[in-house]
């Protein structure tokens, strides 16, 4: 339990997902996508297009996302948005979640999407 509640847990989420995102970011090479005064404890990030080989129509499924879980165990949703081969990723933050676990996801895209 946090001493503040609440609202210490709403703004360690949301600190602890900015920083997730700028470290993506960087990983990624990409600029912010969006102020950081849109984002609560959620944030979305494009990728590099993925190969429209890999998306079943009746269910938008990236393969990006069964590596991560395969060779890294991180589970995280990989999206087609707004159409495949377009795609982003969402990262979210909760009490559980730590720092160290948005670098592995940043090593593991940056090794997988290289």
């Amino acid at each position: 339990m946090l001493n503040g509640g609440w609202e210490e847990l709403r703004r360690r989420n949301r600190e602890l997902v900015l920083e997730g995102r700028r470290v993506l970011c960087d990983a990624l090479a990409i600029d912010e996508p969006c102020p950081e005064s849109m984002i609560g404890s959620l944030a979305a990030l494009p990728l590099p297009d993925g190969d429209s080989g890999s998306v079943n129509e009746l269910f938008p499924f990236d393969g990006l996302q069964d590596s991560l879980f395969q060779e890294y165990r991180i589970e995280v949703p990989v999206i087609a948005w707004p159409a495949p081969p377009h795609r982003l990723i969402r990262i979210s933050a909760q009490l559980y979640n730590s720092q160290s676990q948005y670098v592995a996801l940043a090593t593991a895209l940056r090794t997988l999407l290289d």
